[in-house]
């Protein structure tokens, strides 16, 4: 249990310093960002395919992770080339893990009891409606400094309540 503490609070930390970085630079960080994540694609698909095609028990368990492998490329690609055509799918992904980390603040903010659940608990509620306005694009305008300043909120919940239940 103190394992997934350690690493729940890194995780949170991560996304508090992503938060920061996100509202001063917004489209420069989410394009570098993805274009990251699309050279790490890109890595992968060519070790992969290498590692398959070189195999000696060429089969089809191989033919399947080639075709996985082949798929990485050409996500790889897209990321790298289209960056602004990952960054409109974007908002589910942050939406989504917002809401998750705010569902789970909330289990643990029940876990708390009266009256110590009270703050963690209004806060957990908080990050999960915001999560939803993320996800939903209903703030699509400013979209990206909401990302990064709903990020900021949820790290921060996170880590209070982790450091609260120390």
């Amino acid at each position: 249990m103190e394992k997934l503490k350690n690493t729940s609070m890194l995780t949170d930390m991560i996304l508090f310093v992503l938060g920061i970085i996100i509202l001063l630079n917004p489209w420069g960080t989410m394009e570098t960002l993805v274009k990251v994540a699309g050279i790490v694609l890109l890595i992968a698909g060519v070790v992969g395919v290498a590692t398959a095609v070189m195999g000696k028990n060429f089969n089809m368990a191989n033919i399947s992770s080639l075709v996985g492998y082949i798929g990485a490329l050409i996500a790889g690609f897209i990321f790298f080339t289209k960056p602004y055509v990952i960054l409109g799918w974007l908002h589910l992904v942050f939406g989504a893990i917002i809401i998750i980390h705010g569902i789970i603040n909330l289990i643990r903010a029940l876990n708390m009891g009266a009256p110590a659940m009270y703050v963690p608990l209004a806060l957990a509620v908080i990050a999960i409606v915001a999560g939803v306005l993320v996800l939903t694009g209903v703030l699509s305008r400013v979209l990206i400094q909401v990302i990064g300043v709903v990020l900021i909120f949820n790290a921060g919940t996170s880590l209070y309540m982790a450091l609260k239940n120390s």
